[in-house]
């Protein structure tokens, strides 16, 4: 896995509606300017996800989040999807590992799930670019610093 200081984050160009859509390099994470908002506690550049983000697959924007979960300190799992009639997907959500609760079962495991409302909705485009559609930050519980 790359270092997460230099995760590349690219931005889709054009104005809405456009058919073809050009994706560019906006720059790393370790060209950053660091701000008190954007340095771990081990000094590493952070770049909370934001809206407009956008990346050229599934597994760089969960890349992007999981990297930013492990800096802050939760743990990602990915949650609910949308597809079109055709089977493609155009929605995806990445949450904290404490969203929902979880069902109760006949065996006894450690009750993780809180109920945390923190995710990254994605919408994902015909032409399989990755952008963030809605972020919420906000954890209801402790996170592992």
């Amino acid at each position: 896995m790359e270092d997460p200081r230099s995760l590349e984050i690219a931005a889709v160009g054009g104005s809405p509606g456009e058919e073809e859509q050009q994706i560019t390099q906006v720059g790393s994470v370790e060209n950053e300017v660091p701000n008190e908002e954007t340095v771990d506690k081990y000094g590493q550049n952070l770049i909370p996800p934001k809206v407009g983000m956008s990346f050229e697959s599934e597994e760089k924007a969960y890349e992007m989040y999981n990297t930013y979960a492990g800096q802050v300190g939760f743990n990602v799992r990915k949650s609910k999807t949308k597809h079109h009639l055709d089977g493609s997907l155009y929605q995806r959500h990445l949450v904290c590992s404490n969203q929902e609760h979880r069902r109760v079962e006949s065996s006894q495991k450690d009750i993780t799930r809180t109920g945390c409302d923190a995710r990254v909705q994605f919408s994902i485009s015909k032409e399989g670019v990755w952008t963030v559609q809605k972020v919420e930050l906000e954890h209801n519980h402790y996170l592992d610093m």
